[in-house]
């Protein structure tokens, strides 16, 4: 008669990583690497004689004036409260600056920009903005990763239940496993994953006990529920 053993699956380390706006810009998150990068071609290509400081003060007065508004970064990463304040209240995109203009035109482009802002409201929106976004950074669902409901010990407590192994299934003996799932912006799980597994019949009992898992509270970013997808190792012992 086998012997059977009841797996304990801690979890060492939780991991996490968006997959809705990962601020690097939010304009291209919109329009995509390639039709800003063509965009900006079709720009270069219809610079002529002009400098690149009056060439960007032209662009920059005719975007303001259609409701174009674009300000530029050398780099910034992670999540943007800042940023995404100036998008929601005013409609400013942010994108990073290229090789394909100088450092003349993205200042002069700037500069006119700020300075119709500051003649259109009349006060300093971005100092507005600045404490607008340290406010809701405070605030709970402003920016936050999807949580399970009672935490990561009751997340042990439900990944145990019910996970028995024979021992004629641990010819190779393995304690670690690496797995995935996705959460949908209601916090329901999708796709659980077994990355890096021990064998088929663990990984199974694994994997069915994964898609058997209660909805979590989901992720927000910016105030929204978001989707996200988390990874994590088990690690196994035996009683």
């Amino acid at each position: 008669m086998n012997k059977y053993f009841t797996i304990i699956l801690t979890v060492i380390t939780l991991c996490s990583s968006s997959k809705a706006q990962e601020i690097d810009s939010l304009l291209i998150n919109e329009i995509g690497v390639d039709s800003l990068f063509n965009l900006q071609l079709e720009l270069k290509a219809s610079q002529g004689e002009l400098s690149d400081c009056d060439f960007a003060i032209q662009n920059a007065t005719s975007d303001f004036d259609d409701g174009i508004y674009t300000l530029h970064s050398d780099a910034f990463s992670g999540y943007c409260s800042y940023c995404a304040v100036l998008k929601q209240d005013y409609n400013i995109d942010w994108i990073f600056v290229t090789d394909m203009f100088s450092n003349e035109y993205y200042e002069c482009y700037d500069s006119i920009i700020l300075d119709r802002f500051n003649e259109k409201y009349r006060y300093d929106i971005f100092e507005v903005a600045r404490i607008k976004a340290d406010s809701l950074a405070k605030t709970d669902n402003w920016i936050k990763d999807a949580e399970y409901e009672g935490g990561i010990p009751a997340l042990l407590k439900f990944m145990t239940t019910g996970i028995e192994i024979d021992s004629s299934e641990l010819s190779v003996v393995k304690t670690r496993l690496l797995v995935q799932i996705e959460l949908d912006s209601n916090g329901k799980v999708m796709n659980p994953y077994v990355i890096k597994g021990i064998n088929k019949a663990i990984d199974k009992q694994v994997l069915n006990r994964m898609n058997e898992m209660p909805d979590w509270k989901p992720a927000y970013l910016y105030g929204k529920p978001i989707k996200q997808r988390y990874t994590f190792p088990l690690n196994l012992t035996y009683q």
